[in-house]
């Protein structure tokens, strides 16, 4: 598993520098909108709504967002 992530964070750093910011805008962009999202679904009055998806998708997200930013 070491010798993946260390494939995986040289892949990254092989990039263009103008590829890392487009990548990263597109995942904060992401982030952001699971994040509007969520928040459009559980702030309805009408009925309460849990959609654990939502949840698994944002986790997902930022946390692939997190390793990019911190391996760029």
């Amino acid at each position: 598993m070491e010798v993946f992530f260390n494939n995986v964070i040289t892949f990254i750093n092989g990039w263009d520098p103008f590829l890392k910011v487009l990548v990263i805008g597109m995942l904060l962009l992401i982030d952001v909108l699971c994040a509007i999202q969520i928040v459009k679904t559980h702030v309805n009055p009408k009925k309460p709504v849990f959609k654990i998806l939502q949840f698994v998708f944002f986790a997902l997200f930022l946390a692939l967002t997190i390793f990019v930013c911190a391996h760029v």
